[in-house]
């Protein structure tokens, strides 16, 4: 029995041995990942301080970005109101020349309107003139085609008379004519006979005696 327990113990002894190998390894191991943890942490850190820096300078170059965008922003605003103001303004002047012109376009239009209408009126009185002056002029024609007809039947009628007043005057004259001729005729008939009764009255003695 007691060589079996010496033979446990010095197992239980190297179980314990082993145990605490294991457990300095153990140790050992831990302590060297706390050294690299702390290294780890300590880069880390000054990792973080350097980003910390870095950011308060981003920040504050942002700051400065910011300030200086907003100034020029600001800047650029009051230009872009002043500018709006300007056009604005110009916007302002030329509506109002617009609506003067409109108004003055519309008084004009007006006077053109009442123009129109008067020249409207007058043209249609005008209009209406002409129709009467055509018709007179149709009444005029008229006449004057009838006193042209009537005219010319009396020229016919004047020519006519003429040509049998010549015609008479000529005839007139051809039976003066032929009077004085008979009249010559009668004449020296008369003389002859007068010639043959003169001449018969002197034969008549001649005629007894024989």
């Amino acid at each position: 029995m007691k060589n079996g327990n010496g033979t446990d113990s010095i197992m239980a002894g190297e179980s314990l041995n082993q145990a605490r190998l294991l457990l300095e390894r153990g140790i050992e191991q831990i302590l060297r990942r706390e050294s690299d943890l702390a290294d780890e942490c300590a880069s880390l850190r000054s990792k973080v301080e350097e980003s910390n820096q870095a950011l308060a300078e981003s920040q504050a170059v942002l700051a400065r970005e910011i300030e200086s965008r907003a100034a020029a922003e600001k800047n650029q605003t009051g230009q872009i109101a002043r500018a709006l103001e300007a056009e604005r303004q110009d916007w302002q002047q030329q509506i109002k020349a617009r609506d003067e012109l409109l108004k003055k376009t519309q008084v004009r239009l007006e006077a053109v309107t009442v123009l129109l209408q008067n020249q409207q009126a007058a043209a249609a009185a005008l209009k209406e003139e002409i129709v009467a002056l055509e018709l007179e002029r149709e009444e005029h024609e008229k006449s004057l085609c009838q006193a042209r007809t009537e005219a010319l039947a009396e020229r016919e009628a004047r020519i006519a008379a003429e040509a049998i007043a010549a015609l008479a005057d000529q005839t007139q004259k051809s039976l003066k004519t032929e009077l004085l001729h008979r009249k010559e005729l009668e004449q020296q008939m008369q003389a002859y006979v007068a010639s043959l009764s003169s001449l018969c009255g002197k034969m008549e003695p001649k005629r007894a005696k024989a």
